[in-house]
């Protein structure tokens, strides 16, 4: 019985059949080939030295500043203050540990490879390259970022730092270095930042105070010329406003002078910005070689290799028997491909 449009399942098995029997009598090829990849990636897994993997992991402190407790009260009087610190999110300290700002500091020093060396530079280390020192400094970054793997728990906002290197003393205190280093960066930036909110709001705090004694200097004339207001009452109505605009520029007067002690205060804080949790220690045993994965990845590649490989072999050899002319002229034109097989004319007059 067969399918409409297709073929009878009784010709597939003979097809089936004859793939293994393709397959059996080129087991050099079907075989070989996994074997063969098996065996370079055994050697090679068991021959490159091993890698030891160190890690560590923070928690960046998380607060409103002065500036951002201020944007809706600058947007009122039209000036554009962002309310809400980017700087402060997981994702940005994940960026900021594999930042060339960050990086750029580690590849110029100098690490100790095991206990008993001498310390050598970071770019030896990872055997940076390039024709100029700028190209090497380069090279350097992308080869210490190529071994920096950073995580975020997105339930507590935890930032994990993994190092490997081939060196267990080395990943640890490179680990160490950079979460020391994105500390250092982020207190700095913090203090530069709370430096221009205190510019900032110094500037608007005289200006918003100069507004509230103008807005009392106003009630007062009114009380002046206007002693029984409270008999009117469109003078208790104007009075009212104006006691409305005094209370409104009161307001913001408090505000601007808490937040500029505040920004005073964050101008001089040298509090650490992250909470470590782990601390990196050197790696006791050697990270995991994965030969296992490794095997069956090469035997896939082989796999895949050898068996259309076969079939081309087997399909030549056919050709061959049955068609010997068209396999001819085929080899003919591979030869004119081949450098140095090309022939001219012989010259009859030598």
């Amino acid at each position: 019985m067969s399918t409409e449009g297709g073929m009878d399942s009784r010709d597939a098995e003979p097809a089936l059949l004859d793939l293994a029997a393709v397959l059996l009598r080129r087991w050099r090829l079907t075989l070989g080939f996994p074997m063969v990849l098996g065996v370079l990636t055994l050697v090679l897994g068991l021959a490159l030295p091993r890698d030891y993997s160190s890690s560590a992991s923070f928690l960046p402190q998380r607060s409103q500043s002065a500036l951002g407790r201020l944007a809706g009260l600058a947007a009122q009087f039209g000036v554009a203050v962002p309310g809400q610190n980017p700087g402060e999110s997981p994702e940005f300290y994940a960026d900021l540990v594999q930042s060339s700002e960050i990086l750029g500091r580690m590849v110029v020093d100098s690490f100790l490879p095991d206990s008993g060396g001498p310390r050598r530079p970071m770019l030896e280390l990872l055997r940076a390259k390039g024709s100029t020192e700028a190209a090497r400094f380069q090279d350097g970054i992308k080869r210490l970022r190529k071994r920096i793997v950073v995580g975020i728990d997105q339930k507590t906002g935890v930032v994990t730092v993994a190092v490997t290197t081939r060196w267990a003393g080395v990943s640890a205190e490179v680990a160490s270095r950079l979460v020391k280093e994105v500390n250092d960066f982020d207190l700095n930036t913090r203090q530069t930042q709370a430096s221009a909110e205190r510019a900032f709001i110094k500037e608007r705090l005289v200006t918003a105070e100069a507004e509230l004694r103008a807005a009392e200097d106003a009630l007062e004339r009114f009380l002046v010329t206007n002693r029984e207001y409270r008999n009117a009452p469109a003078l208790q109505a104007q009075y009212d406003r104006l006691s409305r605009v005094i209370g409104a520029h009161q307001e913001v007067v408090t505000t601007l002078r808490q937040g500029f002690e505040q920004a005073r205060i964050d101008e001089v804080r040298d509090t650490p910005r992250v909470t470590v949790i782990d601390r990196p220690a050197p790696a006791a045993r050697p990270d995991s070689r994965r030969l296992a994965l490794k095997l069956l990845l090469a035997g896939m590649i082989g796999v895949a290799l050898g068996w259309p490989l076969a079939l081309l072999v087997e399909s030549a050899h056919r050709a061959r028997v049955t068609q010997p002319e068209r396999v001819e002229a085929v080899l003919q034109l591979l030869r004119g491909l081949v450098p140095g097989r090309r022939r001219g004319p012989a010259n009859p007059t030598g």
